[in-house]
């Protein structure tokens, strides 16, 4: 690495990085750059190692990333500043922003690698001699690249967009705009993927009350046979095969990371060579991570109606490639670590016919909803009355989950399902609404409708909730829970949520009842305020209210506020404690049995 002086410190704290704005190549050179002067510099370029060092590039980005602190994430952008900045554009950077901290503008984030990583795979040729990770002026010339690609993920048009026309108009073009960036740039964290991961896929579906409801309400559907039929492994051993290699590419300090840059590459003979995994199931894993080099690079050229800056499905697809006969390099690990969860949906998904997928979406939305509930089920104590799965006073089902507090209703509905690749990473309106519509808005419509049955302003109309109390509710506070990650990307909830106000105002609800805005949250910060309530007592029912109140246009993340409230994410539960204990017990005992204590260490 080269010394260079940097002016500013760097105090500690918690980052404000992921999304935050970043530096580009415009202002520091007084124009906007095309895609192509970056496919002009790529194009010479060898594309093995090229993308291979893109890959390194982007595992550190995700290694800061992981545990965040403010010194971590200075020290990586510090660290590629100075690796993949010329003189000229270095010195261009500390004059003009001299007392920029680089953790709050980074010049290399996610996003923009992997686009240059995928047009390395279109672009890059054979050759041998014109090496970035060797060659330091070929190396400053793809941190050219880097910075011209973070100018060219907006264009002309999409800036006019959110900058003109109504507020709805903007928001909800800002919403499409921003649904990819976010999902890319604010991955899953791993803790909450490990304990999702265990509890739906060992835990609930290890029960005979869950796969009993699955089968009798998705024509027998099973999620573990189903994934043994199509992927040759068990899904114990899968995902345990997927853990050992996430850890592989994450599990190491920086100072490793930086001075073995063998680590990145993964052979598949030595990688496990201590464990329970045998080579053939090791070589079905691997069919379903990973693909060679030229594969990859056909999935990156094949047609697609997808907008190529948003579409990132081949990396999440098969985030590990082939180097090299047995080696094997990663991509993205947080694209490999959020297969511990969907990537068994997808895994079965992917194999079957799209007219037999019915009962698999069917079965996974169910599986969501047992989960849910299973959270609130838990706790040993609640801040509200939990009522699961209610029904009307007929037995029909009503909500999926209800808390009631004093005067107080929260009624919830739950929803599963994943947005397809074709509307979420399309980049328009047009192919994202749609898809909205019939998988979200349909949980808004569904909230709307129940809550005029419940709040009739004629009484004798009133649908009644059979063992709950609602005559004294005044206040009615709506919940979506989602699990698509997406969906917790910038002004997802403002939108739906004015789509579910123009609901409400359909009904005829009682004037003495007030309908609140409603929260959109994602499953991830569900967990987390699940678990802050078992920790310290922090009462969600409350936080949600409160901003309900705060921000009736639910123009904040739920993220963001949340980051503001005290005791959120602090401490553990002893529940969420024992599960990851569990889970890591687990883990280590099949891939390394020689850390066994007693006479099985011994033997």
């Amino acid at each position: 690495m080269n010394e260079r002086d940097w002016n500013g410190t760097y105090p500690g704290g918690l980052p404000g990085y992921s999304g935050g704005p970043y530096h580009r190549y415009s202002e520091l050179f007084d124009r906007m750059p095309t895609w192509q002067e970056v496919a002009d510099i790529l194009r010479p370029l060898d594309r093995v190692n090229t993308v291979l060092l893109l890959s390194r590039v982007n595992v550190h980005i995700r290694h800061a990333c992981q545990e965040p602190t403010r010194e971590s994430l200075a020290w990586l952008q510090e660290f590629l500043s100075h690796n993949f900045l010329d003189e000229d554009t270095f010195r261009r950077l500390r004059e003009r922003f001299p007392a920029e901290k680089l953790e709050d503008r980074p010049l290399f984030h996610s996003v923009q690698i992997l686009n240059v990583l995928r047009l390395a795979l279109e672009l890059c040729g054979d050759a041998p001699d014109r090496r970035p990770d060797l060659n330091k002026v070929d190396r400053y010339q793809l941190g050219t690249a880097c910075l011209m690609t973070s100018d060219l993920l907006l264009t002309e048009k999409e800036t006019e967009q959110i900058m003109q026309g109504s507020d709805d108009e903007r928001t909800k073009n800002l919403m499409v705009q921003m649904l990819s960036p976010f999902e890319v740039a604010n991955p899953a964290r791993p803790s909450h993927l490990l304990f999702r991961s265990y509890v739906q896929l060992h835990m609930l579906l290890k029960g005979g009350e869950v796969c009993e409801d699955i089968r009798r309400t998705c024509r027998g559907f099973d999620f573990e046979s189903r994934f043994q039929e199509v992927a040759g492994i068990s899904l114990d051993k899968w995902l345990v095969l997927l853990f050992a290699a996430h850890a592989y590419f994450l599990g190491r300090n920086r100072e490793e990371l930086v001075s073995h840059p063998e680590l990145f590459v993964m052979n598949r003979t030595s990688w496990v060579s201590v464990s329970h995994a045998t080579q053939e199931e090791m070589d079905l894993f691997l069919g379903t991570v990973s693909c060679s080099l030229e594969d990859l690079t056909n999935a990156v050229l094949a047609d697609s109606s997808s907008d190529p800056r948003f579409d990132l499905v081949p990396f999440r697809a098969k985030p590990l490639y082939e180097v090299s006969k047995g080696n094997f390099a990663c991509i993205d690990p947080a694209f490999l670590l959020e297969k511990m969860h969907a990537g068994v949906f997808w895994v079965i998904c992917d194999k079957l016919w799209r007219d037999k997928r019915e009962d698999l979406f069917k079965a996974w939305g169910k599986l969501f909803e047992h989960y849910v509930d299973w959270l609130f089920q838990g706790m040993s104590e609640r801040p509200a009355a939990f009522f699961s799965f209610p029904a009307w006073e007929n037995g029909d089902e009503s909500f999926d989950g209800v808390f009631l507090k004093e005067s107080l209703l929260v009624p919830m509905e739950y929803k599963g399902g994943f947005l397809l690749r074709e509307a979420k990473y399309a980049g328009t309106s047009d192919a994202l609404l749609p898809e909205l519509d019939r998988k979200v808005v349909a949980g808004c419509r569904q909230l709307a409708s129940k809550i005029g049955a419940l709040f009739n302003k004629n009484r004798s109309k009133r649908r009644q909730l059979r063992g709950i109390p609602t005559r004294h509710v005044r206040r009615v506070l709506p919940l979506l829970i989602v699990q698509d990650h997406a969906l917790g990307g910038l002004l997802v909830n403002c939108w739906l949520n004015r789509r579910f106000m123009e609901l409400v105002k359909l009904q005829p609800i009682a004037a003495d009842v007030e309908v609140l805005p409603l929260n959109l949250v994602n499953i991830e910060d569900l967990e987390t305020l699940v678990e802050s309530y078992e920790g310290s007592r922090l009462d969600f029912t409350y936080v949600l209210h409160n901003k309900a109140v705060r921000d009736p246009n639910m123009t904040s993340e739920l993220q963001s506020f949340l980051a503001g409230v005290d005791r959120y994410r602090f401490p553990q539960s002893d529940r969420a404690r024992k599960i990851v204990d569990e889970f890591q017990a687990g883990m280590i005992s099949y891939l390394f049995p020689s850390a066994q204590t007693g006479s099985n260490a011994s033997g």
